[in-house]
């Protein structure tokens, strides 16, 4: 079972357990709220990657981007482009917010392969 969403124009199912999103630390400071992209009616497009990350204040993108390359086995240069690229798009769509909204110490977030896609 799954959610229909749009992508290049045909619709496709989505895992269950990929079809909601709790928080992204986007390094900096910076966040993604769930609720956030569920306003928005964005939708997780294929694969992710599950990690959990420890926020100490310390966390930037090359931190994230460190940890993607040692659990998935990826070129560094890989997880570096694919960490910013979902970054920019979050900040182009104003999904950002500043972590003194948080009071959580550890977050599991979900850390898009193939990015997000606008969903129906």
């Amino acid at each position: 079972m799954g959610k229909k969403m749009i992508n290049s124009n045909k619709l496709e199912l989505i895992p269950e357990k990929f079809s909601y999103i709790i928080i992204i630390p986007l390094g900096n400071g910076e966040y993604l709220l769930e609720d956030q992209l569920r306003k928005k009616q964005f939708r997780i497009n294929k694969t992710a990657y599950d990690i959990c990350v420890k926020i100490d204040g310390i966390n930037t993108l090359g931190d994230i981007s460190s940890q993607i390359c040692r659990e998935y086995n990826i070129p560094i240069e890989q997880a570096q482009n694919d960490v910013i690229d979902l970054y920019n798009f979050l900040k182009k769509n104003k999904l950002v917010l500043t972590k003194n909204n948080f009071l959580y110490k550890y977050i599991k977030f979900y850390y898009f392969i193939t990015g997000i896609s606008e969903g129906e």
